[in-house]
């Protein structure tokens, strides 16, 4: 082997990037940039899962495999670090289910690739459905940084690492003569890239990149010791410039303020990450509308390879079973309830759910959204409890008073925020707020402030509010607030209106948007289980 060939590095594989962000290569044009060049909608999904838009294609370079250093691919090592846990649909998390999806444990029979599938057609399935249910769902970049006060290993780790690459670039530039194996590498990776940005050979702006960047050039210039890394820095920045979108134009012009050449290509690589993930939420948005198109039987093809996976659909249904035979048992002993009556009464019960009760494998997917619902629903049904207390508590002196309400709702909302079950320090905070809120309304409108009796009166039953099964207002509110939702449920629309129960108009607005959430959630779920809800409830009635 000569010393050109050991100098010459050539074709690795070139960093990927798919709307997961976990390595899929992507074929499709990039969205229109300021160049004019337009983008292809991605296609529906084929068969297998895979969008026709994205296909396994790597794209070959005139280069050879090079075993060195790479921002993409670690330190010296060849491999790929470990995708963000906050960019890859691999890491979203279905509560306490771990895998095998589902959390359960696959029968003896079940071979590895079986069960390696299944988790692949697992990842596809969360990301499609956090597209559907997410109006505002969007990947996210991976942590540049230090992103937190106390990061975690995982992220000392990756600054660790980091921080050694740029080091090691910074100290073989400043030898003497300096050493361009490792500005070679970036460069290569940048094209690289760029080219994935700009994807079609056919635009001017991927013949300037290829052109410009040209890794023949770069290596002979490096080998002559005078290889030109600012000015090809500088077509980086402008080639950025050209195809990045409006979002990414403050962040691309401060590059050009930067005269380290090392910092320069750290930052360089951060906006190209900001710009691929661009990338891929553009593909994302273009694929939804054909991805609503065939949503349920997509969604349901998949759910089947998963129960397939793990052999016995009794045992990979089982918590599915045991909560529609929960809600089945619940409704009329002596008359076969309806299918669509077990399956509200069953998705009412989530509201009331034990922490430590498995969620059905049906709803493994929406498990976060519907505990966030339920966290919302207690917020609500808190503050409104509050409320109820200090206006019968103080009476006629601020009723009616709507500018009051409004402020008082806000002020116990901020304090109950993210609380399930507030505890008694957090309802301590509440009570006291309500005190002094009220004391100063009180006195603004020529009232006197509350007595000492009525103000421990009033902390009393706020306070108690810890034990919410066992509050006589609470009791009825929550139940008040579940009604509610039971109505929206069965309600035909503007023709049939659902009415607001007593006691619950402080916060009707939430409850509305909850109700709209909740209904969204269920009603696309039950059309994708359809044909399994009918099966089990069937059962359960000739089982009666």
């Amino acid at each position: 082997m000569s010393a050109n060939d050991k100098k010459k590095p050539a074709s690795k594989p070139p960093t990927t990037l798919s709307a997961a962000g976990t390595g899929t290569k992507r074929e499709t044009s990039p969205p229109k940039s300021k160049t004019g060049e337009n983008v292809n909608s991605l296609s529906k999904p084929d068969e297998s899962g895979k969008f026709e838009g994205s296909p396994t294609r790597q794209r070959q370079t005139d280069s050879k495999p090079m075993s060195t250093l790479s921002p993409q691919r670690g330190i010296a090592t060849g491999m790929s670090p470990a995708p963000s846990a906050r960019y890859s649909p691999a890491n979203f998390q279905l509560g306490r289910s771990p895998p095998p999806p589902f959390g359960m444990s696959p029968p003896g029979n079940v071979d590895m690739e079986s069960l390696i599938t299944a988790r692949n057609g697992l990842n596809n399935l969360m990301l499609a459905h956090k597209l559907l249910m997410d109006d505002d769902f969007q990947l996210e970049a991976p942590p540049t940084g230090s992103s937190s006060p106390r990061p975690t290993l995982e992220e000392q780790v990756r600054q660790t690492v980091q921080r050694a690459f740029w080091d090691t670039i910074r100290d073989k530039l400043n030898e003497d003569p300096p050493d361009y194996d490792q500005a070679v590498v970036l460069l290569s990776e940048v094209k690289e890239f760029l080219l994935q940005l700009v994807v079609s050979p056919e635009t001017p702006t991927y013949k300037q990149i290829d052109s410009h960047l040209d890794l023949d050039q770069i290596l002979k210039e490096a080998e002559r010791g005078a290889l030109d890394i600012k000015s090809r820095a500088d077509f980086i920045i402008d080639s950025m410039a050209r195809i990045c979108s409006p979002a990414r134009d403050v962040v691309v012009a401060a590059l050009r303020a930067q005269t380290d050449i090392v910092d320069l290509f750290k930052s360089i690589f951060e906006v190209l990450e900001l710009m691929k993930v661009d990338m891929a939420n553009f593909h994302l948005q273009q694929l939804k509308p054909h991805l609503q198109a065939q949503a349920i039987e997509y969604e349901r093809s998949k759910f089947k390879i998963l129960l397939d996976a793990q052999g016995s659909k009794e045992e990979a249904l089982r918590f599915t079973t045991e909560w529609l035979k929960s809600a089945y048992k619940s409704l009329h002993p002596d008359k076969p309830p309806r299918v669509e009556e077990v399956l509200n009464t069953a998705f009412l019960q989530i509201f009331s759910w034990e922490v430590d009760r498995m969620y059905p494998e049906s709803l493994a997917l929406d498990e976060i959204r519907l505990q966030e619902l339920s966290i919302r629903l207690s917020l609500a049904v808190h503050c409104a409890c509050v409320l109820i207390i200090t206006f019968n508590s103080v009476g006629g002196a601020i009723t009616g008073l709507s500018e009051f309400v409004l402020k008082l709702r806000n002020a116990i909302r901020i304090i109950l925020q993210g609380h399930l079950k507030p505890d008694m320090d957090v309802l301590k905070s509440v009570s006291e707020q309500v005190i002094s809120d009220t004391n100063q309304c009180l006195v603004s409108h020529g009232y006197p402030t509350l007595p000492e009796a009525k103000i421990h009166d009033i902390k009393i039953k706020i306070e108690t509010l810890n034990n919410p099964k066992s509050h006589p207002v609470y009791k009825v509110i929550s139940q008040r607030s579940i009604d509610f939702l039971s109505g929206a449920l069965t309600s035909t629309g503007a023709s049939n209106p659902v009415e607001m129960p007593n006691g619950l108009a402080p916060v009707q607005d939430e409850l509305k948007e909850i109700a709209r959430s909740f209904i969204k959630i269920i009603s696309f779920n039950k059309a994708v289980f359809a044909p399994y809800y009918d099966e089990i409830i069937g059962k359960l009635r000739e089982n009666k």
